[in-house]
C-alpha cells in the first residue's frame, strides 16, 4: 500500500509513502551464502568442499514503513534450518542508497565462526559490503589472548554452539495492545 507523485519512476520513487509487507515460504537460499554471512568460516569451508546447495527457506519476512522514498524496516528476517538472518535498515530511493545490517543467529554447532554482523552502506549501484567490527575485534583478541597463553585454546572465543529454536521467527508479532496475545508469543 504506496502512493508517489511525479512525472518519472525516479520522481514516483522519491516521494514514495506507505507501507509494504512481503512473506516468502517455500524457497531457497544457497548454504554457502547462509555460512558466509554468518561468517562461518569452518563450516563454509565445509559446504565449499562438498559443493553449495540449497536450503529450503522456512520463510522470508519484510515488513516495510515508507516515508518520502525511504524504505525502514520494521522487521525483516530471513530463516532456514541452519540460520536466522535478521535485517534492519534503510533503502533511500531518493538518493539511491543502503544502510543496512544483518545479523544471522546460527542454529547449529561451529568451531571457527566470527558471528559479528555484516553491513550493507553507500551507493545502491556499488554498495560496500563489510564486517561490524567492535564484535569481530573482541572474538579475535580473545583468541590472540588464549594463543599466547595456552595455542589451542586460541580456538575457544571462534566456537559457537548455536542457539536453540524457540518457536518460529516468521509468526506475526501480536498487536502491541493486546497484552494476553503478546504474552502468548513469548
Amino acid at each position: 500500500k504506496v502512493e508517489g507523485a511525479g512525472a518519472s519512476t525516479a520522481a514516483i520513487l522519491a516521494t514514495l509513502g506507505g507501507q509494504a509487507q512481503i512473506r516468502l515460504r517455500d524457497g531457497t537460499l544457497s548454504h554457502l551464502a547462509t555460512e558466509l554471512m554468518g561468517i562461518d568460516l569452518g563450516q563454509a569451508i565445509g559446504v565449499a568442499i562438498r559443493g553449495d546447495r540449497p536450503l529450503p527457506l522456512r520463510c522470508a519476512v519484510f515488513d516495510l514503513a515508507i516515508e518520502q522514498g525511504v524504505v525502514t524496516t520494521r522487521r525483516a528476517l530471513v530463516d532456514n534450518a541452519d540460520s536466522t538472518v535478521r535485517i534492519a535498515g534503510q533503502v533511500n530511493l531518493r538518493e539511491e542508497t543502503i544502510a543496512a545490517r544483518l545479523r544471522v543467529e546460527p542454529k547449529d554447532f561451529s568451531p571457527l565462526a566470527l558471528r559479528a554482523p555484516i553491513v550493507v552502506s553507500g551507493p545502491l549501484a556499488k554498495p560496500v559490503v563489510g564486517i561490524e567490527g567492535s564484535e569481530a575485534l573482541g572474538r579475535l583478541l580473545a583468541a590472540a589472548a588464549l594463543g599466547a597463553l595456552a595455542g589451542p585454546a586460541a580456538l575457544l572465543p571462534l566456537m559457537d554452539p548455536g542457539s536453540e529454536e524457540t518457536g518460529d521467527p516468521c509468526a506475526q508479532p501480536a498487536p502491541a495492545g493486546n497484552a494476553k496475545a503478546a504474552q502468548q508469543q513469548r
